[in-house]
């Protein structure tokens, strides 16, 4: 089973492609602006409702109208196909210009082959997994606030647009990166920290878990949480083991993301998990 995942992207194309001919097929003709039908067809639209049935593309009483989501859609196509049980028929989900905003993920079966999923001609169509942060307050140090969804964490959530632009998490060093000083000589830690130069990371930075060091390897670009910090030893140890191919290396290059107190220059932004917090500066 193959998961299209919640984040925001511009649909473009169909989704798969199939050549079998017997199935379903519209209960209306197609109007001249409509879609030319393959097999089925189900509109769906953001004045659409998923109390119609989605074949046709202007609401007609009682129940002809497009629905209102992907998911709706994708269940007519489905009921469809099982009343001929392996059924591979063409189908098409025409999706008409708008911002559709998912609640949960679209999910892509199998038994969906010969399904094509694609944008009404002429039209842009954003579906988009993201939240709307509202209710914004301007702190006294200049930062913007807000509550975050309750179901935000810091290990699934690190984008965040403004104005359709990405903004940055808080990193150091602000441009290029650090190097490794030297691996780690016990062999139950050689992929699980290594040694940096002095007060390049400090344990006592807010919500230390939450940071996060970005390593390059020969062939890889690992993220890892951090677990603790040894300042005597200027040793970093990490949640999980790292480097898949190879332990750390000496002069390995890094940087540190998602430290609170490097939230300095506009177009930052900073998830405060322990406050439940969005903090931003613009």
């Amino acid at each position: 089973m193959q998961k299209i995942s919640r984040r925001r992207w511009n649909l473009a194309v169909g989704i798969a492609v199939a050549s079998a001919m017997a199935g379903c097929h519209s209960l209306l003709p197609p109007k001249r602006e409509e879609v030319e039908s393959v097999g089925l067809t189900v509109y769906v639209s953001t004045v659409g409702s998923d109390d119609w049935n989605g074949l046709t593309i202007g609401h007609t009483a009682p129940f002809g109208g497009p629905v209102a989501t992907i998911q709706k859609a994708l269940g007519i196509v489905r009921s469809c196909r099982h009343t001929r049980p392996g059924s591979r028929s063409p189908a098409r989900i025409v999706i008409r210009g708008g911002f559709y905003v998912l609640e949960s993920p679209i999910v892509i079966a199998p038994d969906d082959s010969g399904l094509v999923i694609s944008a009404y001609p002429g039209e842009t169509v954003v579906i988009s997994g993201g939240t709307t942060i509202k209710s914004w307050s301007m702190r006294s140090d200049g930062l913007w606030e807000a509550d975050a969804p309750a179901s935000m964490n810091a290990t699934t959530i690190n984008q965040f647009f403004v104005q359709d632009r990405r903004q940055e998490r808080p990193r150091l060093p602000r441009d290029n990166w650090y190097f490794t000083a030297n691996a780690v000589v016990a062999d139950k830690y050689r992929s699980r920290a290594f040694r940096f130069e002095k007060q390049e990371l400090d344990p006592h930075w807010y919500a230390l878990n939450d940071v996060q060091v970005v390593t390059y390897g020969i062939w890889t670009t690992d993220r890892y949480w951090v677990q603790s910090i040894d300042p005597r030893s200027s040793t970093v140890y990490f949640q999980q083991d790292g480097e898949e191919l190879q332990p750390y290396q000496t002069r390995q290059r890094f940087y540190i993301d998602n430290v609170r107190e490097a939230l300095q220059e506009p177009g930052q932004w900073y998830f405060d998990r322990p406050r439940q917090k969005i903090l931003y500066k613009p």
